[in-house]
C-alpha cells in the first residue's frame, strides 16, 4: 500500500488516500467528470487523510443543486 495525493474538482481541496500502487478507479458518468476525465477511488475512512480545504467542504447530492 502506498499514500496517493488527490483533489476535488476545483482544486481547494486536497487529500491523501492509502491504496494499492496500480489503482483500480471507477468511472463516473456525470457531465463533469465525463467531460474532463476524472475517475473515483473509494476507501475506507482510516486509510483516508484530508491535507487541506475542511472549510470549502459542503455537501453534494447529485441532481438537486445543494
Amino acid at each position: 500500500m502506498v499514500w496517493h495525493r488527490g483533489s476535488c474538482h476545483c482544486g481547494r481541496v486536497q487529500l491523501e488516500v492509502e491504496a494499492p500502487p496500480d489503482l483500480q478507479v471507477s468511472e463516473c458518468n456525470c457531465s463533469m467528470c465525463s467531460r474532463l476525465g476524472y475517475r473515483h477511488l473509494i476507501v475506507p475512512a482510516q486509510r483516508f487523510r484530508l491535507r487541506s480545504g475542511a472549510d470549502s467542504l459542503t455537501r453534494h447530492r447529485f441532481g438537486r443543486k445543494t
